[in-house]
């Protein structure tokens, strides 16, 4: 039983050790990969917007002139030009 516990513990030891080890790992990144990881980031972002800013724009053109004006016509054409490149 002893035998037992003394095992279980070098385990909970082990693990331990294990999983700082991987949290200081994580904390000293190359700077690289932190530049890599903010420029996905940005690069996501900017498709983000590219995406939702017409719709929002578009949206707010049907709330205020009707779905066949033009001001709501001219964002939704935005909207599928940039949805395309997006898309790719």
């Amino acid at each position: 039983m002893k035998n037992l516990y003394l095992i279980l513990l070098l385990i909970g030891f082990t693990i331990t050790a294990f999983t700082q080890e991987k949290k200081i790992s994580l904390k000293q990144q190359p700077e690289n990969k932190m530049q890599d990881r903010e420029y996905l980031i940005a690069f996501l972002d900017t498709i983000w917007h590219k995406e939702q800013d017409p719709v929002r724009m578009r949206d707010t053109m049907i709330a205020k002139y009707g779905v066949e004006s033009e001001h709501a016509q001219k964002y939704q054409q935005i909207y599928i030009l940039n949805h395309i490149v997006n898309e790719k």
